[in-house]
């Protein structure tokens, strides 16, 4: 199997678990990397923080979007913290109208999928 082929069915294989457990749902992904593409099993310090401020800034932007009761997913193709958990905490920690409803990260060696990590939020009536 070639590469392109592999991160395809990974991809799909990630979608598809979005939609069982999260309903019908686009997709946004900024600058995804995941461990299985990487030659290191982490980016560069500098990296993360330019992934962060920009996957920080997608949220921002689409906060103010949501309607009450509306729901929003964050996903990415990174197990790093920084990008998952604690970049979701302080986002919520700056929007009081929105609560964690789930999440979850996804495991090469459990999942079958390169790396990720997905989170849904969702706007307080």
């Amino acid at each position: 199997m070639r590469q392109n082929d592999f991160n395809l069915n990974a991809q799909r294989s990630t979608l598809n678990f979005l939609r069982s457990h999260f309903g019908g749902c686009s997709l946004l992904e900024h600058g995804g990397h995941a461990a299985a593409r990487r030659s290191s099993l982490s980016p560069p310090p500098e990296e993360i923080q330019r992934l962060r401020k920009a996957q920080l800034a997608l949220l921002h932007q689409a906060a103010p979007r949501l309607r009450p009761g509306g729901v929003l997913v964050y996903s990415t193709c990174s197990l790093e913290p920084e990008e998952n958990q604690d970049l979701v905490r302080q986002f919520l920690s700056e929007h009081a109208g929105l609560k964690l409803r789930s999440e979850r990260e996804l495991l090469p060696f459990i999942d079958e999928v390169d790396g990720a990590y997905v989170a849904r939020l969702e706007r307080m009536p």
